[in-house]
């Protein structure tokens, strides 16, 4: 693959948004993530609209992460933000090791374990094998959930919030995502019953703020496919409520460049990080990301995998089966590490697809489907060198 077939979207949402959470019943509490499988099937909504020839549903010709969040310091700078892997932060010197740190500063520990995201230059040093940034005092790069390399957080959220109010805030609840509960009525369809009452959390980026995802090209031509369907989604909306024009957003396309690599020639990583939902497209598969017993595992790579397993399923959208429910499965969330397998050949790449859609058709209908309830558990990964 070349690396201008890498692409970042950069989604800036023009209205609130709100996205279910595993609490399908609960509008109160809004996920904080954008799911790969979300945006997949976003966009072939979106597709399908236009005719897109989709006869082996979903046919997508690029791989795309799940959605994190960035924001925009100026014309030149973007943060990005990516999810925490499932390896130990350090937040030491490179002679020290975690547990000294912590005994010099415990308020310190408490900060590291609480990092959910971490800034583009974080997240590939940990890919590297390498400690966080080596500063004297990495407390200070530190606020809430996110870490970046050069300044702290807060001072970028508060230059941002100073843009609509004209003040530097202290807020405590300051943060990138900003989010408010509203109420809403539900007014029985057939005015049968009382008109009910219920509260939904909306969410808003600061100034700049927004969600980016990577999406790996098959070929030149899938940007076009890419930008149409992103093109019409925008006034579509992403997320619920898009009939009362939540989730509307612009976009805009940029090249990614991920310039880490190997310590030394012709080195195999040891181990792989999945930036999307992964689903294993065989046991086979799965075996072989989770088995310490591959012939290029080291002592070190067998003792550090770690992941966790997140469930997904939801409502149907096709018009006249809104009551039903999909299946559900189970999935591999973004962030975790698993062993590189001895079928994957490492020469000269620098990310990998692996895993499989899957069909989540519930077994009765009142009627019957036109088409397949597809999960897309296909996923990118990033390879992970650790120091030996």
């Amino acid at each position: 693959m070349e690396l201008s077939l890498l692409k970042a979207v950069y989604i800036n949402f023009k209205t609130p948004f709100h996205l279910s959470d595993a609490k399908p019943y609960d509008y109160s509490n809004s996920s904080h993530r954008l799911h790969s499988d979300t945006l997949y099937a976003a966009l072939i909504y979106a597709l399908s609209l236009v005719d897109y020839p989709l006869e082996e549903y979903p046919t997508l010709p690029f791989t795309l992460s799940s959605a994190f969040p960035f924001i925009k310091v100026n014309e030149n700078k973007y943060v990005h933000f990516f999810p925490r892997p499932f390896l130990q932060l350090t937040p030491a010197k490179k002679e020290e090791n975690e547990k000294q740190a912590a005994a010099q500063d415990p308020s310190l520990a408490k900060k590291i374990k609480k990092i959910q995201w971490l800034d583009k230059e974080q997240f590939f040093n940990l890919l590297q094998g390498k400690n966080l940034t080596p500063i004297e005092n990495i407390s200070e790069y530190v606020f809430k959930k996110y870490v970046c390399s050069h300044d702290n957080p807060k001072n970028i959220f508060r230059n941002a919030l100073s843009l609509i109010t004209n003040c530097a805030s202290e807020n405590s609840e300051l943060d990138l995502i900003v989010r408010w509960v509203v109420p809403r009525i539900r007014v029985p369809r057939e005015e049968v019953g009382d008109t009910q009452i219920f509260y939904q959390e909306r969410l808003e980026f600061l100034p700049g703020g927004g969600f980016f995802f990577l999406a790996l090209l098959e070929n030149p031509e899938a940007e076009s496919v890419l930008k149409a369907a992103l093109t019409i989604l925008q006034d579509i909306g992403i997320g619920s409520d898009k009939t009362i024009g939540q989730g509307q957003f612009k976009f805009c396309i940029k090249d990614f460049a991920i310039s880490y690599g190997p310590p030394a020639a012709e080195r195999k990583p040891d181990l792989l990080i999945n930036l999307s939902l992964y689903c294993p497209a065989s046991y086979e598969e799965l075996n072989a990301l989770l088995s310490s017993s591959q012939d290029n595992t080291s002592n070190i790579a067998a003792t550090k995998i770690g992941y966790e397993i997140i469930k997904r399923g939801g409502w149907i959208t096709t018009p006249n089966f809104l009551s039903y429910r999909k299946k559900n499965i189970y999935m591999f969330q973004e962030g975790s590490v698993f062993h590189f397998p001895s079928f994957l050949s490492a020469q000269n790449q620098r990310f990998f697809t692996l895993g499989t859609n899957v069909d989540l058709s519930p077994e009765k209908t009142p009627r019957t489907l036109d088409h397949k309830i597809i999960r897309c558990g296909k996923a990118l990964f990033l390879p992970v060198y650790l120091n030996k």
